[in-house]
């Protein structure tokens, strides 16, 4: 039997952890209305410039983007001007793929948001990073951003 998340506690708590990591690919579902939920397909994310691509896409952030780092952290820390919303979901799945191939990019991401939802915090504004794929997410190496991350127990025997 599957364990269900409940996400609207997470996404209610403003001092609990931006990033959250769930080993099943579970529907966000529940996420609390005015929310802008952005899914990122990460099955296509092998590096950065898959992941800036997606990212920009999925956000639809201007022509201007820059396709880097700093371009990246500019564009979704400005969502809150030109998308506006209660808070804001980012369903990374199978977030494994791009964590295996290119890791230091992938703690460059995490840190990014976990920084943005540190800044819009303070304006009351929930940011939150949904990592979900293989088990191998539980394991790896977070070094000082794993104070920022909750991870959810498994949801079930037969999870990838």
């Amino acid at each position: 039997m599957d364990k269900q998340i409940n996400w609207k506690i997470c996404f209610n708590n403003m001092s609990g952890p931006p990033i959250h990591i769930n080993n099943g690919t579970q529907e966000i579902q529940d996420h609390p209305r005015g929310y802008k939920l952005f899914k990122l397909h990460g099955r296509a994310i092998e590096s950065k410039e898959a992941l800036f691509h997606l990212v920009a896409k999925e956000m639809r952030f201007p022509d201007y983007f820059g396709n880097n780092w700093d371009a990246l952290e500019e564009c979704m820390n400005d969502l809150m001007e030109w998308r506006p919303a209660n808070g804001y979901v980012v369903l990374f799945e199978y977030a494994h793929i791009f964590c295996q191939s290119a890791p230091n990019d992938f703690l460059t991401f995490i840190d990014i948001v976990a920084r943005i939802a540190d800044e819009w915090a303070h304006e009351e504004v929930p940011l939150f990073l949904i990592l979900t794929g293989a088990v191998s997410l539980r394991t790896f190496n977070y070094g000082p951003l794993k104070k920022r991350i909750c991870i959810h127990p498994r949801q079930s025997k037969n999870e990838t």
